[in-house]
């Protein structure tokens, strides 16, 4: 089994997102590397995944 962190989860669930959208914006420009976004969005992405994680490996998630 495959150990993960928070932001490993939170780094997946951005790049799923992207091959979902073709790696483009909302107004067509490039999605930017997890790497590059700023610590907001990448702090958003993290907490997206977190919530997600909980949910699935205890049945309940808290929203911070």
């Amino acid at each position: 089994m495959t150990t993960t962190t928070p932001e490993s989860r939170g780094q997946i669930a951005y790049t799923a997102y992207g091959r979902r959208v073709n790696f483009t914006t909302h107004d067509g420009r490039e999605m930017p590397l997890f790497d590059q976004l700023g610590p907001t969005q990448r702090e958003g992405w993290i907490a997206a995944a977190e919530v997600i994680w909980q949910l699935a490996t205890t049945g309940q998630a808290t929203i911070t």
